[in-house]
């Protein structure tokens, strides 16, 4: 749609007589001086827009968070899926105090040198990523350690994972 019209050049007197005689020409002429209907107008439209964006923008609970709402305060794992194959992609997200850091083991009660990932910073109270599971059949325990500055474990966060 376009918001300025362009003036019709000048039209020589036997295309202009051509015209009125033509039917269909003072039909399209009508129809291209009407004014659009309100609810089609250019700013409506663009605030209708806008307005969407924003509902859109404030439901969404963060790519990968998987429902876990952002606390600077106290600490909070999930984990999507608890079930899954070998080599299937098992996404995590982990909120916390944004001086931690994350490290994620699989049935490991400390601290491994070889972690699934990590460590990871809380950059802004929220972190998340993703790793392939490569475990045997059968139930594990999927531990988050969230490590102080000076390397300490200020927290284990922990969840059920089982493999098919």
């Amino acid at each position: 749609m376009a918001l300025f019209r362009k003036p019709e050049p000048s039209l020589d007197p036997f295309e202009r007589a051509a015209r009125r005689v033509d039917p269909e020409y003072a039909k399209l002429a009508e129809a291209a001086e009407a004014v659009p209907p309100r609810s089609l107008r250019a700013t409506r439209l663009l605030v209708v827009f806008a307005g969407l964006v924003a509902v859109v923008a404030l439901t969404q609970t963060g790519g990968g968070t998987h429902g876990l709402h952002r606390s600077c305060i106290t600490p909070a794992v999930a984990v999507d899926p608890t079930e899954t194959a070998y080599d299937a992609p098992v996404a995590w997200a982990v909120t916390g105090p944004a001086d931690l850091r994350v490290v994620l083991a699989l049935d490991s009660s400390t601290v491994p040198s070889a972690p699934l990932a990590g460590p990871v910073p809380l950059t802004g109270c929220l972190v998340h990523g993703s790793f392939p599971l490569q475990a045997k059949k059968g139930a594990h325990v999927l531990r988050f350690f969230l490590l102080r500055p000076d390397g300490t474990v200020a927290r284990t966060l922990t969840r059920r994972l089982t493999a098919d």
